[in-house]
């Protein structure tokens, strides 16, 4: 992911922020329930997990039914350039019950349109996803860069007429947005109002989106490490933390993408969020991804 990249983060104040002052009353405000916490790459059809989560020699055909037995949820970013339906019918014969595909909504809508006179687009999104079946997770849309304040109108007419049809979540990437204490609050609120996920970067360049906001039960998280640097498990242990004190208030699901420059070194961050999440919560921990070498999968 190009977006907040930096050259060298050795100077980055990677500090997790306080929470959003809202986030409170929206955990307050949630039943209680056992948490779900699912973690997934933003693809697995990369050559470079031969290997290291595959095993050389696997045919890309079976890429996906491997995958779903190392993760439970997929950033499904492919969905960005167009919907084939007959794919998605298919991926959902490979994957198990409990794996959630999370499909990017496609450009057409959200960055040639801009949510505007997007209806029919939005139609035959909606209904290609029905064909994930229970295996859909939340549908998230990327506004563009130049999607500000000012275009907070559309974004409610949008949501007005589409959110309550699947589950949905938004990331913000203006400035604006985070500048302007009151225009952040007027687009979680309008996020919260639709039960719309606020989603979460936490990434190098660009630290005014990690704004700590919840908006509804559900956190999307996309974690965008640095080849290993050291900040990298500093930052997913501070966020094992935050996420044990959220769980503990209320939070039912978590879902993070990992994200790395070259897709197979998210396997260590992946391991190593697994084996350091806390033994009060061991409901929570799913098995941490297994190298090929460690076992074999024949």
């Amino acid at each position: 992911m190009e977006f907040g990249k930096l050259s060298s983060v050795d100077n980055v104040k990677f500090n997790l922020p306080a929470d959003h002052p809202d986030t409170q009353a929206v955990l307050d405000s949630l039943p209680a329930t056992t948490p779900t916490l699912r973690i997934g790459l933003p693809r697995w059809a990369d050559k470079a997990l031969l290997g290291e989560l595959y095993a050389k020699g696997t045919k890309q055909a079976e890429f996906l039914r491997e995958y779903s037995r190392h993760f439970e949820t997929v950033e499904l970013n492919s969905t960005y350039y167009g919907v084939q339906r007959n794919s998605i019918e298919k991926w959902a014969t490979l994957t198990p019950p409990t794996f959630r595909f999370c499909p990017k909504f496609p450009g057409a809508i959200t960055h040639e349109r801009t949510l505007v006179n997007a209806e029919a687009e939005t139609e035959s999104f909606f209904e290609a996803l029905d064909l994930f079946g229970d295996r859909c997770g939340p549908a998230w849309m990327l506004l563009p860069n130049t999607f500000g304040p000012r275009d907070l109108p559309v974004l409610d007419r949008y949501l007005t007429r589409f959110a309550s049809r699947r589950p949905l979540a938004v990331e913000l990437r203006h400035e604006g947005w985070f500048r302007d204490p009151e225009a952040g609050r007027a687009a979680f609120d309008l996020l919260e109002s639709h039960t719309v996920i606020a989603m979460l970067t936490d990434v190098a360049g660009r630290r005014d989106v990690l704004h700590q906001r919840l908006t509804t039960d559900t956190l999307m998280l996309r974690f965008v490490g640095n080849r290993h640097h050291p900040t990298d498990f500093t930052r997913i242990d501070a966020w094992i933390d935050r996420l044990t004190t959220w769980f503990t208030q209320g939070l039912h699901t978590t879902y993070i993408f990992l994200h790395q420059p070259e897709e197979h070194l998210n396997v260590r961050i992946a391991t190593h969020l697994t084996e350091r999440l806390p033994k009060e919560l061991p409901a929570l921990a799913p098995s941490p991804p297994q190298k090929v070498e460690q076992r074999s999968l024949f």
